[in-house]
């Protein structure tokens, strides 16, 4: 085989024109040193936007190659740039709404040597994977990654995505490619898996395949309490990764690609930038779905709480403090819940939970301890309670409770909701006719600042509580309630098998 001509650009050729783009392009593009590499190299940062919209409206985006040596990846990020520069409508609005900021070289030791050797696997290993809760676990070793996790924490993004490739350097080399998923990490990929498929199919209909791990192998995954199974289970584990963090602190969405050719790489990120300027199915607004900051337990299927906010900046706030303060929440729901009527409960700290739910161990309890709450219309919730029928999981109708915070958990410090909350239920009928919105017994208006909004998605009818800073500063307990006509009629049992042989037998005698 002939020795193919090098097709990546080296370092100072890559400085050179990074140099050129942020002079001719001053007002979409700001070129920054973040950090400097062991060799004394460079890291730099490259920020795309549209100045004329209003950085509050803008959805923050972090584009990563943390393994640098993987050069595949690195041509991925120019191509994005190079596209979100260009006069194409999508990359115009993508410009429009979000603030793009690229590391495409976080690893400029690792781009110059190109190889994955054990020194440059071990080096590559110190930047992706010694991170924890608190940032990169060894700052002093990896300035590098330092300096990615300074962006992290100054943008808290809504979207964040690590790009994986190919090192060596000639053109047959080969590597099936992933969108959104790791062959190694079950925690490098969305809570959407739908992201994935989007991406997949983007990158499909020009012919580039994709794989589908655990799909393809067609095995489920490990867990800790199934080990002797693990043979026959996904080899894929949990590990720490800038995108984790990210995740942990600021509920973040996570994306990791596996790209081995430049075009399919675009491709995938093209589907999925677009997903920041489109209403996602299932949330009210359009941009990245991360506002859903706690679902706990089996009543998580119908009640949520979620990000507050009129724009992308007060949403951003709302989420990362409301994520971060998650083991003050807890959320109750009636059992059994049933059709026409819906009642969600929440409170925001440890003493609430422990004072009006943790207290009280039925139905009837609950109600009646509300006559001690001075704002609470104690009657309403007293009446719009009685007479639920009792459940199949209790003898008597009760209040199932999830709490935030985990058995054993170090007690931490309430404290208030300064950016407000949105309290979300979500009803299994697309065409229920809404009658009452109430919240502690209080009548809710149609708003978007300080009362409900109402939408149907996925053959749900969703109702959002806004609950403003105002608001959720003082309030420690919600309780939303809703009365609804269904506007269809669905019988548990239709049918059992022979009773079509039956009617015949009927019709004939």
């Amino acid at each position: 085989m002939q020795t193919q001509e090098k097709k990546y650009p080296t370092f100072d050729e890559i400085e050179g024109f990074l140099q050129n783009l942020s002079q001719k392009e001053t007002e979409k593009v700001t070129l920054a040193v973040e950090g400097r590499s062991p060799q004394n190299r460079p890291v730099y940062s490259i920020s795309l936007t549209d100045p004329g919209t209003p950085s509050e409206e803008k959805q923050n985006v972090v584009l990563s190659c943390v393994h640098s040596t993987e050069r595949s990846a690195v041509a991925v990020l120019f191509a994005v740039m190079d596209w979100l520069l260009s006069s194409e409508p999508l990359a115009c609005e993508v410009m429009r709404r979000q603030r793009i900021v690229c590391l495409p070289i976080v690893n400029p030791d690792g781009y110059v040597g190109g190889k994955l050797d054990p020194e440059q696997r071990s080096r590559d290993a110190m930047l992706y994977n010694r991170w924890d809760m608190t940032g990169v676990s060894r700052p002093d070793r990896a300035p590098e990654a330092l300096a990615l996790q300074r962006i992290i924490d100054d943008l808290r993004p809504d979207l964040y995505t690590d790009v994986h490739g190919i090192s060596l350097d000639f053109e047959r080399q080969l590597m099936l490619e992933s969108s959104a998923s790791s062959p190694t990490r079950t925690t490098n990929r969305p809570y959407h898996q739908q992201i994935v498929r989007l991406m997949d199919q983007a990158a499909l209909d020009e012919g580039f395949p994709s794989d589908f791990q655990e799909d393809d192998r067609e095995v489920l995954h490990w867990d800790p309490s199934v080990d002797s199974l693990k043979a026959k289970l996904w080899t894929g584990r949990g590990n720490w990764s800038p995108g984790l963090y990210a995740y942990g602190r600021y509920h973040t969405l996570h994306v990791l690609m596996e790209i081995t050719w430049q075009r399919s790489g675009l491709l995938r990120f093209q589907r999925l930038l677009r997903i920041g300027n489109e209403q996602w199915e299932g949330e009210p607004l359009r941009g990245y779905p991360n506002h859903v900051v706690a679902a706990f337990g089996p009543s998580g299927m119908y009640q949520m709480i979620a990000v507050y906010g009129q724009d992308a900046a007060q949403q951003r706030e709302s989420r990362v403090e409301a994520w971060n303060k998650h083991h003050q929440f807890a959320t109750a729901m009636v059992d059994p819940q049933m059709t026409g009527k819906t009642a969600a409960v929440f409170t925001l700290s440890a003493q609430a939970y422990g004072e009006w739910l943790e207290a009280n161990g039925t139905l009837d309890d609950f109600a009646a301890s509300l006559e001690r709450h001075t704002t609470v219309n104690a009657e309403y919730i007293q009446n719009f309670l009685s007479g639920w029928p009792s459940g199949q999981n209790h003898p008597e109708p009760a209040l199932s409770v999830w709490r935030g915070g985990q058995v054993g958990e170090s007690p931490r410090e309430d404290e208030a909701i300064r950016h407000g909350l949105a309290l979300r239920v979500r009803i299994p009928y697309p065409k229920a006719g809404i009658q009452d919105v109430r919240l502690n017994g209080h009548p809710l208006a149609r708003s978007r600042e300080d009362g409900y909004s109402l939408w149907r998605a996925r053959g749900f009818t969703f109702i959002q509580a806004n609950v403003p800073p105002s608001k959720s500063q003082v309030e420690t307990l919600w309780i939303l309630t809703c009365e609804y006509d269904a506007g269809e009629y669905r019988p548990h049992w239709e049918s059992w098998a022979g009773k079509t042989v039956n009617n015949r037998l009927n019709a004939t005698q």
